[in-house]
């Protein structure tokens, strides 16, 4: 069986104009290359990496801070819930081989901070 490598997206809920075009496009070459998108499911940023992403009709998988599966954006074909904020970034960041941090916010450094204990790789995206 082949397994599939993931890539997450951290950022913070609002995302400018630059941040939409850049996300978006990172999001589609990624799926192109055969990685699978693992994210947080809301947000601007994710939604626009989500909908890259699925153009190519690749699974997007999300692990929600919520109750509810329906709180995932429109994009998302997989989403996990877990009413936990803190474990969920843990979960996201030790789920993939590599992450993305555009934008942010309070919890992108929470995000970042267990990436970087944990060696994933990492890339700013500006």
């Amino acid at each position: 069986m082949d397994t599939k490598n993931f890539v997450a997206f951290i950022d913070g809920n609002k995302c400018s104009t630059k941040e939409t075009r850049s996300t978006e496009t990172t999001g589609h070459e990624l799926t192109k290359k055969g990685l699978v998108l693992i994210c947080k499911g809301v947000g601007d940023v994710t939604e626009t990496a989500c909908k890259g992403s699925s153009v190519e009709g690749d699974v997007v998988t999300t692990i929600l801070h919520s109750d509810h599966r329906q709180t995932a954006n429109r994009h998302i074909q997989i989403p996990i819930v877990i009413d936990m904020a803190g474990t969920r970034n843990m979960v996201i960041i030790e789920s993939t081989q590599v992450f993305i941090s555009i934008g942010g916010d309070y919890g992108t450094l929470s995000e970042l901070g267990h990436a970087l204990h944990s060696s994933v790789q990492a890339r700013q995206d500006d």
